[in-house]
């Protein structure tokens, strides 16, 4: 991974470890409202691409209410699923960064069974973010619904074309 001064001005913004922890962050945060255990390590490695991704998320449905296996195998969605694996892969040196500044700064932490919890509730609005921002944030909130609901993470992660 290149420095964090010689990185393009685009790269530097999007995956600016701390706007991902953010996201991060707000995700589980999501997840855990309905799972109280907390969120598989795997969950940040797949929840950022497919935030990340502005075609993707800009196919997410309106609300959770749509199950992730109903979105992910419409045919109308599967963009989702073109280049995922490939997007994931080279997304991950910057989800580990992402997530040891989040945990740095207390805002993600592993409980005693090695899952992901937020030590935080994250902020609901943002008045003067971007309309970019605010689609990640919406995004990243519906990845921690799904996601909680969608049972076994491995077959969500399956149904994406990728494995743990």
């Amino acid at each position: 991974m290149k420095e964090w001064v010689n990185r393009p001005p685009e790269i530097a913004a999007l995956l600016n470890p701390a706007f991902c922890g953010f996201l991060m962050s707000t995700s589980l945060d999501a997840y855990t409202q309905n799972v109280n255990e907390g969120a598989p390590y795997a969950f940040p490695f797949v929840m950022l691409p497919l935030v990340l991704h502005k075609s993707t998320r800009q196919a997410f449905p309106r609300s959770s209410r749509t199950a992730f296996s109903a979105w992910i195998t419409n045919a109308d969605t599967a963009i989702a699923k073109i280049g995922f694996a490939e997007r994931t892969k080279n997304l991950a040196p910057y989800v580990k960064e992402a997530l040891i500044f989040a945990m740095q700064h207390n805002s993600i932490y592993v409980t005693e069974s090695g899952r992901l919890k937020t030590s935080n509730p994250a902020p609901k609005s943002f008045p003067n973010a971007t309309q970019e921002v605010n689609e990640c944030v919406r995004a990243a909130v519906m990845c921690g619904k799904w996601f909680s609901m969608a049972g076994d993470f491995k077959t969500a992660m399956a149904l994406l074309g990728v494995k743990p």
